[in-house]
């Protein structure tokens, strides 16, 4: 049955989770075998997806990326004002004036979400405060958490809020400096809820926050479609892409958050649902008839997705299989 406010995709998540909950901790080994093991072994140091998130934080807040961010706001209002571009030599002295300004006072705080068995673990420390979640965490750094479904309140900054048992209740509003979805929106089958955790994380994220997030590269033709359509879906949301790199094996994106993004209402329910169905994956393609071909039905609280949820959960079954060999 269908809770109030519930749709049929949500409707799919819970009873995937109780169907196959029995399988997750074999699910989660598996996913750490895969990436401490496999991964490490084959991902050369360009195109490792844990580096170019660190460097990515480094490069943004503790080198010349916020800055040069600001600095280019300042530019527009140069020419603006002077009907000319800024001088080389003042638009320099601005980025080194402007970096020294934000530069963080102590440690970025990181939400790592999916993380299972706590990859980013060896950056925690001086430059770094990691709260890792996972659904069926694989190591006891990383807590249990469904993030499609915790909700989103408390004071503002407090973090994490953890049952006795160390799960996470709820996570409260702009408490991270960075959100990172490494391998995560393309586990998720249904695009309602990749719209929802993109919405989350805004909600997490503090002014001038980055959200990272990591797919595999696809050998199907709509990739580059595909990667421009989330584009368009989380612009439409505050975000605005500040670096978008192909490595080997992923598309690897930064999107920074705009300070009053976050204090804004988001677009009109219609609007959701248009832009959330940009945030497909290439394996959408191959149900889209029969799985993601919604429709829109009018009524009295106005459009919204009408799927199968049957359908949803078969697809949720085709996640990569528990027992593989590398």
């Amino acid at each position: 049955m269908i809770a109030d406010g519930e749709t049929d995709h949500d409707l799919a998540w819970r009873k995937a989770l109780a169907l196959y909950s029995s399988d997750l901790p074999k699910y989660a080994e598996a996913m750490k075998r895969l990436g401490a093991v496999h991964w490490e072994n084959i991902t050369e140091a360009h195109n490792s997806r844990l580096q170019w998130c660190i460097c990515a934080c480094r490069d943004f807040f503790f080198g010349s990326g916020l800055a040069e961010v600001l600095v280019k706001d300042e530019r527009r209002d140069y020419f603006k004002q002077h009907g000319a571009m800024m001088p080389t030599a003042l638009r320099q002295t601005r980025v080194e004036e402007t970096r020294r300004e934000v530069l963080p006072v102590g440690r970025l705080r990181v939400l790592d979400v999916g993380s299972c068995y706590g990859p980013f673990d060896p950056y925690r420390g001086e430059l770094f405060d990691i709260d890792a979640v996972d659904l069926q965490p694989a190591v006891c750094t990383v807590h249990r958490c469904d993030f499609v479904s915790v909700p989103v309140r408390g004071p503002p900054s407090s973090g994490l809020a953890l049952s006795p048992e160390g799960e996470v209740t709820s996570i409260a509003t702009q408490s991270y400096d960075v959100v990172i979805f490494s391998l995560l929106l393309s586990y998720l089958p249904a695009f309602s809820h990749r719209w929802s955790c993109c919405v989350k994380a805004r909600r997490l994220l503090r002014g001038h926050g980055l959200l990272l997030i990591v797919t595999p590269k696809s050998t199907s033709p709509s990739n580059h479609k595909v990667i421009m359509g989330w584009k368009t879906a989380l612009e439409a949301i505050g975000f605005s892409r500040w670096r978008y790199d192909k490595l080997k094996s992923f598309h690897c994106m930064a999107y920074r958050l705009h300070p009053a993004a976050a204090q804004e209402a988001l677009p009109d329910w219609d609007t959701q649902v248009r832009l959330m169905r940009l945030l497909v994956i290439p394996n959408d393609e191959r149900h889209r008839n029969e799985l993601y071909a919604a429709e829109e039905e009018e009524g009295d609280g106005g459009s919204r997705v009408v799927v199968n949820s049957e359908e949803v959960l078969q697809a949720m079954t085709e996640l990569p299989p528990f027992d593989f060999d590398c």
